[in-house]
């Protein structure tokens, strides 16, 4: 049965269409009343993926550092990373059953209090495998961020602003922690581990105002669909209706107990659809490259480029593309579609790539990075739009949206620490990176087309125009 019951299928005159599975963009008399609740949830929710860029690029910033002061090589620094993944892993598993369990607002508050933890451990300056562990629990709380946050904004009106501005933060986030860490890193008689002062100050507001604005409680905008629509029927009873053109609501039946189901039947039933693999497969690449890129950079420039005090402010410049890049390309991406855009964005970064190969120039390869930056940018933010657009049904988004960021985890592990084991055997040394990363921007490419075939089938094979395909579960 759908979710979607005929006498739901009005609106009223003067109204624009709503959406039953956007619920929480739709405005009734309650809604007005908590709309500034609704603006401190939402603006909350942002101030967590300033944490998780920051976070994400702390490594990466203080890695020469890292390797400085336990006296490690490559392959034992990259231990971090692994910390990271395997807390992914942790998070991606039980993220969809305790959501069902303890709700929203919990979830929330929880993962914001697990990204105090490596701060706090760091500070102590305990032996390297303490710090491994530690980023355990800081991989849980990025993972589950990343989850709960995407599923809840993609679900707000204007949606495609709304997470080009989320990710955006996200890009300013790791574009101030290397600039952040210079002073401590490089200043005599600072200790860099005095750095995560800030981290700590940082996660401390983002977990007091996730509070505050969620309270601890179940969030109306993850309820129930069916309840929604329920609702939203009883609100609108007194209202003159006109009919409108039915749209299809056939295509992607939804099931009368898909809501019912536990967390763990979720995953399973995420886990046995071919595109939330290939989608992960796709992201898992592409966060290893970012943070690739961001993590290694820095080593890159020092070692192959014999670029010494300035690395970590130039690497800032890719993190600055990256934020930057999901903001100024968001018309264009809006003009030629998720799809297109990013096969085009990719092509870009490839070209950008072969330069810093092939052209040992500084400036040629700093101005390459924040190139890089601003064209990799968009990919995460219209991977999210195309997985909430075509995951059904809506039940399991937040399934499906922690296992992808749990293969996002992988890259973001693996990938940095093959750079280091192949850097390490390699007699180039950290000069094999820029042709390791066009190798994986090149996937990247098959991967975002093999995971979207039916829609390049249906536009270039079919011939179909597919500015006319409507998600009805969106109000914009």
């Amino acid at each position: 049965m759908s979710l979607r019951e005929p006498s739901l299928d009005v609106q009223p005159a003067s109204r624009p269409r709503f959406s039953i599975s956007r619920y929480a963009g739709h405005r009734d008399s309650k809604d007005l009343q908590n709309s500034k609740s609704m603006f401190l949830k939402e603006c909350s929710l942002y101030t967590c993926f300033l944490l998780a860029g920051w976070v994400d690029a702390t490594v990466g910033a203080l890695l020469p550092a890292i390797r400085e002061h336990w006296d490690l090589s490559f392959v034992l620094v990259s231990m971090l990373f692994v910390g990271t993944f395997v807390g992914c892993i942790i998070a991606a598993t039980f993220v969809s059953p305790l959501m069902d369990r303890i709700g929203y607002g919990i979830m929330i508050s929880g993962a914001a209090g697990l990204s105090i933890i490596f701060p706090v451990v760091f500070l102590t300056m305990p032996p390297f495998p303490v710090l491994v562990i530690a980023m355990i629990f800081s991989g849980m709380s990025t993972s589950t961020l990343d989850a709960l946050v995407n599923v809840w904004i993609s679900q707000r009106p204007k949606a495609d602003v709304r997470l080009g501005f989320l990710h955006f933060l996200y890009g300013v986030g790791a574009l101030c922690s290397p600039l952040a860490a210079i002073r401590f890193v490089e200043k005599k008689g600072v200790a860099f581990q005095y750095f995560f002062c800030t981290s700590l100050a940082l996660a401390t507001l983002v977990l007091t105002l996730v509070t505050v604005a969620f309270r601890l409680q179940r969030d109306e905008h993850n309820t129930c669909p069916r309840q929604c629509c329920l609702k939203l029927a009883r609100s609108n009873q007194s209202h003159a209706y006109h009919k409108r053109p039915r749209i299809r609501t056939d295509i992607h039946p939804v099931s009368a107990d898909t809501n019912t189901r536990t967390g763990f039947e979720k995953l399973k039933a995420v886990v046995s659809q071919s595109k939330v693999l290939l989608l992960a497969a796709f992201t898992g690449i592409y966060v290893g490259t970012e943070v690739t890129v961001g993590g290694w950079s820095s080593t890159f420039l020092i070692e192959a480029r014999q670029q010494g005090a300035s690395a970590n402010a130039l690497v800032s410049e890719f993190w600055a593309g990256i934020a930057f890049g999901r903001i100024l390309l968001i018309p264009v991406t809006a003009w030629l579609g998720d799809e297109i855009a990013i096969i085009i964005y990719l092509l870009f970064a490839v070209g950008l790539q072969l330069l810093v190969w092939f052209v040992p120039n500084m400036i040629a390869n700093v101005v390459a990075l924040a190139l890089l930056g601003v064209f990799l940018g968009p990919a995460f933010p219209c991977m999210i739009r195309v997985t909430s657009k075509t995951i059904r049904p809506r039940a399991h988004l937040t399934a499906a949206i922690s296992f992808i960021s749990t293969f996002s985890a992988a890259g973001m592990a693996l990938l940095p620490l093959i750079v280091s084991l192949a850097s390490q055997k390699a007699s180039q040394g950290i000069k094999i990176l820029p042709p390791m990363l066009v190798g994986l921007l090149s996937l990247q490419v098959f991967l975002w087309i093999a995971s979207n075939k039916e829609y390049f089938v249906k536009r270039f094979v079919k011939k179909e125009d597919m500015s006319e395909v409507e998600d009805v579960d969106r109000l914009d």
